[in-house]
């Protein structure tokens, strides 16, 4: 699978492109992974712009002209009704869920009901991989009623919101491995000097004792440090 984090950072990536291209007052209307390209940094770039339409203003909207690919066409336009920017916004939609999935909604032979229901009632993507609110993400993406979903700053505001969440996550997580270390340390500790009337030779003792010390002492100050931040984080209730 595909981390989250890359994942919001494509997302990141192809909202940034998306904004260049609304700006101008154009719709790129055939977005699909096949029109993105991946760097050897892996930063995403919009392509192949066709098909693109140049509107008056980014808010016009244009009469039943059904282009792209069927895949990732919204509803209004495969029903022939009019359409605006929002088709993109349905087709990055799509994209995020093969990105969560990796696999595509086949539309072949399907009932025309079917295919506009489509990708949103075809499951939902693995939450023990993924949190709860890239599922939501990509609920308002993939929302029927144009006007229901969200623009390019909304979504770019959601995605940075959740990768400043899992970054915390993990600090914390991190948090919790250095806790363990320190309590291994002193339990390791603990452990010897119960163990010392067992020991027959004093001075084998004080050369265990003196290694384990100097081990110890070269993670303390930093284990002290982590656990002091890690019970104040907790106070603040980061998690």
């Amino acid at each position: 699978y595909i981390s989250e984090s890359l994942i919001l950072d494509f997302v990141l990536d192809i909202c940034s492109g998306l904004k260049e291209i609304h700006n101008h007052n154009i719709i790129h209307r055939d977005l699909k992974p096949e029109n993105l390209f991946v760097s050897n940094e892996l930063r995403i770039k919009i392509g192949d712009f066709g098909i693109s339409k140049e509107l008056e203003s980014l808010s016009d909207y244009i009469q039943s002209e059904q282009v792209g690919t069927f895949l990732y066409m919204a509803p209004e336009m495969i029903l022939e009704n009019k359409y605006n920017y929002k088709v993109d916004i349905w087709a990055l939609g799509c994209i995020v869920y093969e990105l969560c999935t990796l696999n595509t909604y086949s539309r072949e032979d399907t009932p025309l009901i079917h295919i506009i229901n489509g990708i949103k009632n075809d499951g939902n993507i693995n939450l023990k991989i993924y949190d709860i609110k890239v599922q939501n993400l990509i609920d308002n993406l993939l929302e029927k009623n144009d006007k229901n979903r969200p623009n390019l700053d909304a979504i770019c505001d959601y995605c940075k919101a959740l990768k400043r969440r899992n970054s915390k996550r993990q600090f914390i997580n991190m948090l919790d491995c250095y806790y363990i270390i320190s309590n291994s340390y002193d339990k390791n500790e603990r452990q010897l000097d119960s163990n010392n009337n067992l020991l027959e030779d004093e001075d084998k003792t004080e050369e265990i004792k003196h290694v384990t010390q100097d081990k110890k002492w070269e993670s303390t100050g930093l284990i002290f440090c982590i656990i002091k931040l890690y019970q104040k984080l907790k106070e603040y209730h980061v998690h």
